[in-house]
């Protein structure tokens, strides 16, 4: 599902006052290095692990580092603890543009701290690296649109757009009470274009992203005493379904053309790193039984088993085809008992066409202050960029390596969060003069 606002592509270079504004803030972020490395560490010390997804503490440690530049901020906290950050100045000038930048402040869980080299809540920097859990997934990003965004509102004068940051909630466990719950109950805060922050690589430009269909498999049985089993339980039946279900890695996707070349750099980026088995993931879906859950002691049978199976979708299939596919698979192999649920927080395939202006903004960027010539990518994870997408609102990622995501010891290089911030911090410039009246590009 493409993005459909399609703006005429700008010039590469911005001139005139945005130009002059560009080089002043690109010279503030070297002479305050030091001081924005020293804020993405405290902004790891506030840990916000999910579940339970309590970032209390990370939203308010932000908004007063924003009332200390000089920037309001309102908070939205639709669930006790899921607490999301708001803010936006020049609201008077959305009728030229609106451009956002999102990010999320929960992360994953730590797992045992003891089992980490460093401890994941230090926020240590050392050896040219920033540690702790979710500075890749994704503080070190977050924190760059919030300094970017901090940035441009010493200039607000002079900026011809309104300009926005989402820091929230609930990313980590589908967004529901974080982005989607914002654009669905804030009126007046779904932008003309996004940016966000989530790892990928410095070196690629993330467009787009594989869709969501979490199936919940249930299968019954009745309640005996364990000594007269005889082999065959509702247990049984679940982890002979959860066989059949994972076949469903061998469905071809049908790539829509637009998209292809994407899908293309993507498996070659990705069998550049040595990662054979994500390169076939851009065609097919995944399959991962995440949870499972049945009986209530060793010797009773079990009434009930549960399993939910988390299947990313490729472009050109839609999480309703999954399900048709795994009911119909149950049906003719004799499970026609087992129930399935579609969980309402499914998505679909989406992107933002290579082509669109953002992402050639952005790739411009990147190629200036990484140094190298990015390549448009899509993840195999997903993100709140499909929030916007599915919108109309063109979206794009871009953010540091990611070293350590899900497991220990994760880090991002130093050199990767002060070039994502550079990225962040021009791409809005850059965007906002090539398209809006008052621009000069």
């Amino acid at each position: 599902m493409p993005s459909k606002k399609q703006p005429s592509p700008g010039p590469a270079a911005t001139t005139g006052r945005l130009a002059e504004i560009r080089g002043e803030l690109l010279g503030q972020i070297e002479r305050r290095t030091d001081e924005f490395i020293a804020l993405l560490s405290e902004v790891v010390r506030r840990p916000t692990e999910n579940p339970p997804g309590d970032t209390r503490q990370l939203a308010e440690f932000v908004a007063s580092w924003l009332e200390g530049q000089g920037v309001a901020s309102q908070f939205a906290e639709p669930q006790p603890t899921m607490k999301s950050l708001l803010s936006t100045f020049n609201e008077d000038r959305a009728a030229s543009l609106h451009w956002m930048f999102n990010g999320h402040m929960d992360v994953f869980p730590a797992d045992d701290p003891s089992l980490w080299a460093i401890p994941p809540f230090e926020g240590r920097v050392a050896d040219g690296k920033i540690h702790g859990r979710g500075v890749a997934d994704m503080k070190a990003g977050t924190t760059s649109s919030i300094i970017a965004y901090s940035l441009l509102h010493q200039f607000r004068d002079d900026l011809p757009a309104r300009v926005s940051l989402m820091a929230v909630a609930d990313e980590e466990t589908g967004g529901i009470w974080g982005t989607s719950w914002i654009l669905k109950n804030k009126d007046g805060w779904l932008p003309d274009a996004c940016m966000i922050g989530e790892p990928c690589a410095p070196d690629a430009v993330r467009v787009g992203e594989k869709g969501i269909s979490w199936l919940k498999v249930t299968c019954r049985g009745r309640s005996y005493h364990g000594s007269l089993g005889m082999g065959d339980n509702c247990i049984l039946r679940l982890a002979e379904v959860l066989l059949l279900l994972r076949e469903v890695t061998e469905l071809q996707a049908d790539i829509p053309a637009d998209i292809e070349p994407v899908i293309e750099n993507a498996k070659q980026f990705a069998l550049n790193q040595d990662q054979v088995g994500r390169s076939r993931l851009y065609e097919h879906p995944s399959c991962n039984p995440g949870r499972i859950e049945g009986g209530i002691k060793c010797n009773i049978a079990p009434r009930v088993a549960v399993a939910e199976v988390d299947i990313r979708v490729p472009f050109g299939i839609t999480p309703q085809d999954i399900y048709d596919w795994a009911r119909q698979r149950l049906d003719d192999a004799g499970f026609n008992d087992a129930e399935i649920e579609l969980p309402p927080y499914r998505s679909e395939p989406n992107y933002t066409s290579p082509q669109h202006p953002l992402a050639q903004t952005i790739a411009r960027n990147a190629a200036e202050f990484y140094g190298v010539q990015p390549t448009f990518t899509i993840t195999t994870g997903a993100t709140d960029g499909r929030y916007f997408r599915q919108r109309g609102v063109p979206t794009v990622i871009y953010g540091p390596r990611p070293q350590g995501v899900g497991g220990l010891d994760e880090y991002v290089e130093v050199k990767d969060f002060l070039a994502v911030l550079k990225v962040h911090t021009c791409t809005a410039i850059d965007y906002i003069a090539q398209h809006t009246k008052g621009g000069e590009a």
